[in-house]
């Protein structure tokens, strides 16, 4: 048979067959759209991600204090902190993979500036950390080297403090007063947004660590280290070597575990996707009772605000009564007659089930 043949019988069949031809039709681009759908679906969460990733820093490595142990109970992390400058400035001379190396020096504390003042978070850092986070400035610049070991008095603004401090203004030039401390104003972080965890990375005021350290903080613990390398495939390796830097720098023993965490920004990201989605879960108002209990939602037992679980309990518990009087009545033996005081329970109890 001719192709010419088989062309033309094949459009005969659909045309004399109208509806089976549309509904084959529909069935594929059904099929077609909604593989589609999931394929771009899956692509932009995954792009998502990378952007989170992304906004922490480049190929960024967190050092954080370690967990203590009193009475053989877990403190969790963060309650047994030994991290010093000196571990930085070790890591800064020796390690081979790492680029950059900045301590992170925190307090937070009321801004007195401009058209009134902000509460926001002080962060110390040195020179290498505008690489490390990979964050230009949108207005002047950020402080050097010399203005870290001088210990000046110069800071370099979120944009959330500055819209704040200075809305609608060019703050450069002009000073601020952080827990009576003048500090003058040298550049305006370009905006970064949220992290996955819904906390505003520009609000925050960056200046030399030496400067927090001496004159904010007066603390000789640091909060944390950051740390980059080149390539990302460099990490595994610098993590390791960070490791036994930290190490060699705390003088533990071989058998004695480390005190401190090593995170790359990979392992941060995911972890705060994580509990995004979970907590978008818990949110979700029509989640089965159940699924609420089994995923540890303690408002799963609020009745005021889940109703609906309170009214599930309720039916719950009149379908087991109905259960319970309906094997009673059909376990009685045939011919015997119920006994008034048996009776009248039961009659009520169908009565208080009904729906």
């Amino acid at each position: 048979m001719k192709a010419k043949t088989l062309i033309k019988v094949a459009w005969q069949s659909i045309f004399k067959n109208k509806m089976r031809t549309f509904l084959t039709m529909l069935g594929i681009i059904i099929g077609v759209g909604a593989v589609i759908m999931m394929v771009a679906i899956g692509e932009g969460a995954r792009q998502q991600i990378q952007m989170r990733i992304n906004s922490l820093g480049t190929n960024m490595i967190v050092i954080t204090p370690g967990s203590s142990n009193q009475g053989g109970v877990s403190r969790g992390a963060g309650t047994f902190n030994r991290l010093t400058v000196d571990d930085a400035l070790k890591l800064e001379r020796e390690s081979l993979y790492l680029s950059a190396v900045s301590p992170v020096v925190f307090t937070r504390t009321q801004v007195i500036g401009g058209q009134g003042n902000w509460r926001t978070t002080i962060n110390g850092v040195d020179t290498d950390y505008q690489v490390i986070r990979d964050w230009p400035t949108i207005y002047g610049r950020f402080f050097d080297a010399s203005e870290v070991r001088a210990m000046r008095k110069v800071a370099v603004l979120g944009k959330t403090v500055a819209d704040n401090l200075f809305p609608g203004e060019d703050p450069v030039g002009q000073q601020i007063r952080i827990r009576n401390v003048p500090f003058q104003i040298i550049g305006v972080l370009a905006e970064k947004g949220q992290t996955a965890e819904g906390n505003d990375q520009d609000d925050v005021i960056l200046a030399p660590y030496t400067t927090v350290q001496n004159r904010l903080s007066g603390w000789s613990r640091i909060f944390q280290i950051l740390a980059s390398t080149s390539t990302p495939a460099d990490i595994p390796a610098a993590q390791e070597e960070m490791r036994l830097i930290m190490r060699e720098s705390h003088g533990l023993a071989e058998w004695e575990e480390d005190d401190f965490t090593i995170r790359n920004q990979t392992d941060i990201a995911q972890a705060a996707q994580g509990r995004e989605h979970r907590d978008e879960r818990l949110r979700r108002p029509h989640r089965d009772p159940r699924r609420l209990r089994r995923l540890g939602d303690p408002r799963a037992h609020d009745g005021l605000e889940y109703g609906h679980l309170a009214r599930y309990d309720d039916a719950r518990d009149r379908l087991l009564r109905r259960r319970g009087h309906l094997l009673r009545l059909l376990s009685r033996p045939q011919g015997r007659e119920p006994q008034p005081h048996r009776s009248a329970p039961v009659r009520v109890a169908f009565e208080r089930s009904t729906f």
